[in-house]
């Protein structure tokens, strides 16, 4: 998956540079803003899943600390 991101966005970045320098050649439509928008989407992804994961393992470990020491057979 990060591969096809990374690809998507340099390919962005790359159109709108050479869109820039030589807008004769492919127009002068920029993405820029796209290959940014993409970039920061991921990493506020992945800094969610993150803390998500962290408050998950968190939990878990307070309802471990709530079992029960010893049982009594009955």
């Amino acid at each position: 998956m990060d591969t096809l991101i990374s690809l998507g966005s340099t390919a962005a970045y790359v159109m709108s540079v050479v869109a820039t320098f030589l807008p004769s050649v492919i127009g002068a439509v920029t993405f820029y803003d796209t290959a940014a928008l993409i970039v920061t989407l991921i990493f506020l992804g992945k800094y969610l899943e993150a803390r998500a994961k962290g408050q998950t393992n968190e939990a878990i470990k307070k309802l471990i600390g709530l079992q029960a020491r010893t049982a009594h057979v009955l």
